[in-house]
């Protein structure tokens, strides 16, 4: 029963992360931001309703890796807790479809391109100058 909550938990966070990430941006703050499900899939999204610029865009899509996996995993080697390292390779595996998005848009798209959140999928939409 306990890992079932864990990983909800987690996913909440996760969300929220990039929500606080990218309100920090916003020039609405979290007025600009949504949370919810897709339940045709069970997908937890966050969503930014303003363009951002395109490092703004990317560093919310990594911040939850970089936060829940990266930090949990070293917190988790420092203080020798395997649980809280096996929590952290679920979020950096979680976290897999946020990295490919960053990926593709660091292979493809232009520096000076704002990135606005997919009005109906779980994608972004780039506008380029």
């Amino acid at each position: 029963m306990a890992l079932p909550l864990l990983i909800l938990c987690l996913i909440i966070v996760h969300e929220l992360i990039h929500g606080i990430t990218w309100a920090i941006f916003a020039k609405n703050h979290f007025h600009a931001i949504d949370f919810g499900i897709v339940w045709s899939t069970l997908s937890p999204y966050c969503t930014c309703f303003e363009p951002l610029k395109k490092w703004q865009y990317l560093l919310g899509t990594a911040m939850p890796t970089l936060v829940l996996g990266g930090g949990g995993a070293v917190v988790a080697v420092m203080t020798n807790q395997l649980l809280l390292f096996f929590a952290a390779e679920y979020m950096i595996l979680s976290g897999g479809g946020d990295f490919q998005l960053i990926l593709r848009s660091i292979l493809a798209d232009k520096r000076e391109s704002l990135y606005c959140a997919h009005p109906y999928e779980c994608a972004f939409v780039v506008f380029e100058k």
